[in-house]
């Protein structure tokens, strides 16, 4: 290897230099033989001093090349440790867009268990349908995802932002939330009549997976809201529930992979908790960020703003 190479290296020159100096001295004592001279190199004074000298550059080099031993032993450690956690991040985007991918085809096949039974007619078809075509975009962005976890980081993933409706994004989201499980009430209001700079998958992205945990953690038959306030040229969203809430300690680390941080009092919550944190960093990704507000059996508020097209 190449710090192989550079540990003998040193070594093989101060080897090749002895052999000179020794060549001289040999040289030298053939050409100017001295009578003084048991070891048939030097006279004794230069001798011990040669000899001093070969003992002192010994002791430095073999120093250095069992520096660059160590050195190489501690590489090796970090190469195989960079190797592992390159698996181990590549396992997790994997088991993060399984997860993502499952519940969106979860809300395909509600959807169209809806159309299919005759339950929606008329105009609110036509919102199911709008909600049905969005999921599926969502899956095919999801879809793209997956082909980067092949990498040995998921940062590269883009969002195009783009002039887009805020009533058009909730009016999606109140369709999907209808889909969950749990017979919950799903309201929304605020100002609206806006339109945002976002990339609006995405961002139904965000809203759905927000909604999915609302409804997750939560009684059935809770309300679940959607909020808008204008702020300046912002507009805040607030996903307000009323459900178990997140302890104290746990409230710091629910955006984190694998960490869901809810009260666990519904046996039918699953996943892996790595929803949050994908919605974290679209958020981000907008300029903005993913917090939240809650306690223990007192609901969650979970809040992040989009920038106002003028």
């Amino acid at each position: 290897s190449m710090v192989a190479r550079k540990v003998r290296r040193p070594f093989e020159r101060w080897t090749l230099f002895m052999l000179v100096v020794i060549a001289s001295a040999q040289l030298h004592q053939i050409l100017w033989p001295s009578s003084i001279n048991p070891f048939g190199l030097l006279t004794p004074v230069p001798q011990l001093g040669f000899g001093m000298f070969l003992a002192v550059g010994g002791m430095i080099e073999f120093r250095r090349v069992a520096d660059a031993w160590s050195a190489s032993l501690v590489a090796a450690r970090s190469e195989r440790k960079q190797l592992a956690d390159l698996a181990v991040l590549q396992a997790n985007l994997s088991a993060m867009a399984a997860h993502e991918l499952g519940a969106h085809t979860a809300a395909v096949l509600r959807i169209t268990e809806m159309l299919a039974t005759g339950e929606v007619k008329g105009e609110r078809e036509k919102d199911v349908l709008a909600t049905l075509n969005s999921e599926a975009g969502i899956l095919a962005t999801l879809s793209k995802d997956v082909a980067l976890t092949g990498a040995a980081s998921n940062e590269d993933f883009t969002i195009a932002l783009r002039p887009v409706s805020l009533e058009a994004i909730f009016k999606k989201a109140m369709t999907f939330g209808a889909s969950l499980d749990g017979e919950h009430t799903f309201a929304c209001s605020g100002s609206l009549d806006v339109t945002v700079l976002a990339d609006e998958r995405r961002i139904e992205q965000v809203l759905d997976n927000l909604l999915d945990n609302a409804a997750k953690y939560s009684n059935s038959g809770s309300h679940i809201e959607l909020k808008a306030s204008q702020s300046q040229d912002r507009i805040r969203i607030d996903i307000v529930d009323q459900g178990f809430g997140i302890r104290p300690e746990d409230v710091t680390r629910v955006f984190e992979r694998y960490i869901r941080g809810r009260q666990q009092s519904n046996a039918k919550v699953s996943g892996l908790g790595v929803g949050l944190y994908l919605a974290r960093r679209i958020v981000r990704a907008h300029s903005s960020d993913l917090t939240v507000v809650s306690s223990p059996n007192s609901g969650s508020t979970f809040t992040f703003s989009l920038k106002i097209v003028e």
